[in-house]
């Protein structure tokens, strides 16, 4: 019986990876269609891009994130629009 439960839980965790592997994989393409470019630091993966200085036209600065920072803030992101098509949908409401 323990090697059925041993085997059992050794594909759990060999799907697990695998799917991990394609979210990765879909992270990179995704965000390589956004302009970023993929890059490690400190062990790290970082989808980093140049961005323009605001009221600068000479300076830029690389801005680098990690996966976790990019899937908060596209959260973030969709609970503003969520909230601006509330206020457009019923103006009565503040």
């Amino acid at each position: 019986m323990k090697s059925a439960e041993a085997t059992s839980a050794a594909t759990t965790n060999a799907a697990s990876a695998a799917a991990s592997k394609d979210e990765g994989a879909a992270m990179d393409e995704y965000m390589k269609r956004q302009g970023f470019k993929v890059t490690t630091m400190n062990g790290e993966k970082r989808y980093c891009k140049t961005a323009a200085v605001l009221g600068s036209r000479l300076n830029n600065k690389n801005v680098c994130w990690t996966a976790d920072q990019v899937k908060s803030h596209e959260s973030y992101v969709q609970t503003i629009r969520e909230k601006q098509g509330q206020r457009e949908t019923y103006p009565g409401n503040p």
